[in-house]
Parts: structure tokens; sequence; C-alpha cells
């Protein structure tokens, strides 16, 4: 009995480290709505990311795979495919989903983010307010760095619009055309 009542602690505590998590969208409302200027996502997800992925309405399985760059069932796991209310953000550590929330798009919208990925470090979004009220949750360029660009640790890189290189494509494409 009491082997089965471990196994079944484990089991949950397994599910609960990557399923959706309400307690993120909330944290993350509570970030834009206290008005300050930025908002630092390591504060909202869970301790163990390494890059936060924004899928925005009507997302596709598809979409989200080539982006993480590896398999997983947004479509089942999410309403994104369905919904223009919320954003996906997904918190990735290696290749596995560590965490993952529906956003409402009216409490800190990141759609400007979509298909896109960022760094732990870089994961700091700046509130812009539109006339009407609207939070957009932004990422603004720092340094001269483009505000696209994930860190290169991982496999396929995300720079300007969202698009991933391959690895050895990566060469190819910093060569200057020959003449």
């Amino acid at each position: 009995m009491m082997i089965r009542g471990h196994l079944l602690l484990a089991f949950t505590l397994l599910l609960a480290a990557c399923s959706g998590d309400p307690g993120i969208s909330r944290t993350l409302a509570r970030h834009v709505g206290s008005n300050s200027a930025t908002v630092d996502l390591a504060a909202v997800g869970p301790s163990s990311w390494e890059r936060v992925c924004f899928f925005g309405p009507y997302s596709t399985n598809q979409r989200v795979e080539k982006i993480l760059g590896f398999q997983w069932d947004a479509e089942g796991k999410s309403s994104i495919a369905r919904n223009d209310g919320i954003n996906l953000l997904v918190f990735v550590r290696h290749q596995e989903v560590v965490a993952y929330t529906e956003h409402p798009r009216n409490k800190g919208d990141v759609v400007s983010l979509s298909s896109r990925c960022l760094s732990r470090s870089s994961a700091v979004l700046t509130r812009q307010v539109e006339s009407g009220g609207w939070v957009n949750l932004v990422r603004v360029e720092t340094q001269g760095r483009s505000a696209q660009r994930d860190d290169s640790r991982h496999a396929g890189e995300f720079i300007d619009v969202g698009l991933r290189v391959p690895p050895d494509a990566r060469e190819e494409a910093a060569l200057p055309a020959s003449r």
C-alpha cells in the first residue's frame, strides 16, 4: 500500500510539472496590473526553464512544433488553435516543456511575440498601453541586438521574424554572396 501511495504521488507531481498552469497566468496578470514599466518572465514562470516561446491565437501543432524544435501537442493541451482571446506561453528546458499557460490577451497581450522564443535572460518585456487601455507586452531592442533573437545555445536559432535557421545553414547565411 505504501509503495502504491508513493507511485501515485510521483505520478501526480510529474503531471503537475508538465501541465497547464493557470497560476503562471495569474502571476503575469498581477505583474501587468502593477503598472510596472517591465515584466520579467523569469519571476513569473517556473524556476527550471531556459526559454519561453509565445504562440498567438489559432496557432497549430505544426507551427508550435516548428518553433519548439520538437513534438508537442499544443492543440490537445490548450485551446490555442480555436481561441482568439488567449496567447499560449510555453516554458522549455532542453527539449522538454516544463510548463505552459493560456494567458488572456486582455491581461497583457504578447501577440507581437507570437511564434518566437526568448531565453530566460532576455525575457524582460515592456508594457505598452494603447489609448483604449489595452496592454501589450513587447520586447524592445537592447544594446543594438534584435528583439527577436533567441540565445544561440539552441539548435534552431530564432532570428528576426521568428524564422528558424538550422545550424548548418547559419554558416551559409553568414557568408557574403559571391559576385
